[in-house]
């Protein structure tokens, strides 16, 4: 049995209710028969969206810098070389929760994860700062993007998320 969330919430506040008149018994066998299957479908439904997350931020890397493109059409065929910061930062998260759920095999994910902070710490800057968007192959600015403190703060979280999640002297570094 399938529950959408409306459902599922449906089913919910009418178990509670019966549940404070009987005392339990088989109001909460079926309560919870039903929440399981709901449950189950939505954790079915979270993984294929984190795999499928995942799989984006992995594919549209560069896999030399592993700048993460910052737009791709839905069936992977973009050729732009305009990367994002902020997608990179978003993408190094990915890179530890694909390394945790074994989307590619973990030795794999450490070298990306370690070959993409290796380029940023010798990406073209200004004191500190990434350009919003950069060309995904060398770095340096596209067109006349801006310099962002915010898309900045995305990507630091990328890379202290990375800092904090692999046990490896070189990505601590």
């Amino acid at each position: 049995m399938t529950l959408n969330r409306r459902e599922f919430m449906r089913t919910l506040m009418i178990g509670s209710t019966i549940l404070r008149f009987t005392g339990g018994g088989i109001a909460t066998d079926v309560l919870l028969s039903k929440a399981s299957a709901a449950a189950s479908t939505n954790s079915e439904l979270l993984d294929q969206m984190e795999r499928a997350s995942f799989e984006f931020f992995w594919n549209e890397a560069d896999p030399n810098t592993g700048l993460v493109r910052d737009r791709a059409e839905a069936d992977g065929g973009s050729n732009s070389r305009m990367s994002s910061i902020a997608a990179t930062g978003f993408g190094l998260t990915a890179l530890c929760i694909g390394h945790q759920r074994n989307y590619r095999s973990r030795a794999e994910i450490t070298a990306r994860v370690r070959q993409t902070l290796h380029f940023l710490e010798h990406a073209p800057h200004v004191h500190g700062f990434l350009y919003h968007y950069v060309d995904m192959r060398d770095g340096r600015r596209f067109a006349k993007s801006e310099l962002s403190p915010i898309d900045m703060s995305i990507l630091l979280c990328g890379v202290l998320t990375c800092r904090e999640y692999f046990h490896d002297a070189a990505i601590r570094r």
